[in-house]
């Protein structure tokens, strides 16, 4: 009995003494430089993937002038200018929900019933400057997005 007890106590503290080789073998903290200083590399944090409204605030950002033309081409005869357009949550196949900052000096009647028609919040900013909630715009292709 004292033989397999010996044997077993030779073989725990093999296994310990490789356990302690492998711990010194891998490093615990960043290698440093000459100077003490940590890699810049391995201090990095790896990139963020960028969740979808992220990317269609951005999408839209980068296209602005397409889309203020695109709500333009939708009341030729109103004479709408859009100034701002940004992305107001929605995707809906190849349309994106937007809000819209425009000005129109001689908006008439007809062009107000057709926003109203199709569910879109319209809101009077200035004398002559409005912003419509949630109309749809056809989407612009974009190589960024997949």
């Amino acid at each position: 009995m004292k033989l397999s007890i010996a044997t077993l106590f030779h073989n725990l503290s093999n296994i310990m003494a490789k356990m302690s080789v492998d711990e010194e073998v891998l490093p615990t903290e960043a290698p440093t430089d000459d100077l003490g200083s940590s890699d810049p590399a391995m201090s990095e944090p790896a990139p963020e993937e960028k969740d979808t409204d992220t990317l269609m605030q951005e999408h839209v950002k980068t296209n602005q002038d397409k889309y203020r033309t695109s709500f333009e081409n939708l009341f030729p005869k109103a004479q709408m200018v859009a100034k701002n357009v940004e992305y107001h949550g929605a995707v809906d196949g190849n349309k994106i929900r937007v809000l819209v900052d425009f000005e129109a000096p001689l908006l008439n009647f007809d062009a107000l019933q057709i926003l109203s028609n199709k569910e879109i919040g319209l809101e009077a900013t200035g004398e002559s400057a409005f912003k419509v909630y949630s109309i749809y715009l056809p989407m612009v292709k974009d190589s960024t997005l997949k």
